[in-house]
């Protein structure tokens, strides 16, 4: 079960003459708004280009702002003939739209999951048990791959194994040496 942001893809791009990472980050504390479906995207974006004397309609934002991110498909690649590949993401649903056909991540994954479904982030336990009932899988069948510590923590505290990751090098040696690995490809 991987993460989207710092995961399968990086959590933060390179500037370009239309985003600036220095405000996204400043903004970043309204994406749980975002993720929990309280808050959306066109507020979202109002003050993003007032802050940057912009006037991005959605989709140039997010045109331009994934233009930036590095997209991890090595990680993707390696684990797909190997696993089971699950995705369990903090998000709101226009950029889940946007991403899930940019990057045709169904190729890869056997689900996905989003915390605007749940109206529950990673933050809180019970996400995780809602996305393990709801593929049908026993618990210890998964390994959680996620870049925040917090998170991790969270899934470890329902039983979940888990693993921070920090590169796909890690990520791999940490997975080939588990004694009791993840779902196999199915």
């Amino acid at each position: 079960m991987l993460d989207l942001g710092g995961v399968v893809f990086g959590n933060r791009g390179t500037q370009s003459v239309s985003i600036d990472w220095d405000i996204i980050m400043e903004l970043n504390h309204k994406f749980d708004g975002l993720s929990l479906g309280s808050a959306t995207l066109a507020q979202y974006l109002d003050e993003y280009n007032q802050r940057t004397k912009q006037t991005l309609s959605h989709t140039q934002f997010l045109d331009n702002i994934w233009d930036t991110i590095h997209f991890n498909q090595p990680l993707l690649d390696w684990l797909y003939p190997r696993y089971a590949i699950y995705i369990l993401s903090d998000n709101y649903r226009e950029n889940i739209e946007y991403v899930t056909e940019r990057f045709q991540l169904s190729r890869w994954t056997s689900g996905a999951y989003y915390s605007f479904q749940y109206g529950m982030t990673k933050a809180d336990p019970m996400i995780f048990k809602h996305v393990v009932a709801e593929i049908g899988l026993p618990v210890s069948d998964f390994v959680f791959v996620d870049d925040s510590q917090y998170k991790i923590d969270a899934a470890a505290s329902i039983g979940l194994k888990s693993i921070l990751y920090t590169s796909n090098t890690e990520l791999f040696a940490a997975l080939q040496g588990a004694p009791d690995t993840p779902i196999s490809k199915h």
